[in-house]
């Protein structure tokens, strides 16, 4: 679970990401704002999915570890600051 200072997020056991809060223009969806969580998913076809690991989230941003060792982010304005500008979950490439 991670919880910041618009949002709360978890990551159950099945591997499902739930969301509540109000920044739909930072870091969650159009329809967050909800008085109830709402599922995030990152991958769209299940075959793609690894298992997130670790979870972090600050000020209008949400960052997801998974088991492969991959960083995937959402916020709009710190997309934008490190050049991948998206309102969907990217995943960053480290060096």
């Amino acid at each position: 679970m991670a919880v910041s200072y618009h949002s709360i997020w978890v990551v159950l056991k099945d591997n499902t990401i739930w969301f509540k809060g109000s920044s739909s223009s930072c870091s969650m969806p159009d329809d967050s704002g909800k008085g109830s969580f709402t599922q995030l998913k990152i991958w769209s076809d299940k075959a793609d999915e690894e298992k997130i690991v670790g979870i972090a989230a600050g000020y209008m941003y949400v960052f997801f570890v998974t088991d492969q060792g991959n960083l995937y982010a959402r916020g709009e304005d710190f997309l934008a600051l490190v050049k991948q500008p998206s309102r969907e979950t990217t995943k960053i490439n480290l060096p």
